[in-house]
């Protein structure tokens, strides 16, 4: 998803379900792990869930450190 900060600057993270990471951990892996710093996982990807999410990161300031710089 591709955030819009109120300064204009874009930033971006992936959002996935629990059970989408399961299905990924499913696959044959060449290794058996993953880090993705800016990756949300939420519980649904219902845009009420998604908006709570986004404010509760950004009323921690959190935010930015889950999201990577859009660049163009």
């Amino acid at each position: 998803m591709t955030l819009t900060f109120s300064d204009g600057s874009k930033r971006w993270s992936l959002v996935t379900t629990p059970r989408k990471l399961l299905n990924y951990f499913k696959k044959e892996m060449e290794i058996p792990g993953l880090n993705i710093k800016h990756l949300i996982i939420a519980k649904t990807i219902d845009h009420d869930d998604i908006e709570k999410i986004l404010k509760y990161l950004e009323a921690n300031d959190e935010l930015t450190e889950a999201s990577k710089a859009f660049e163009c």
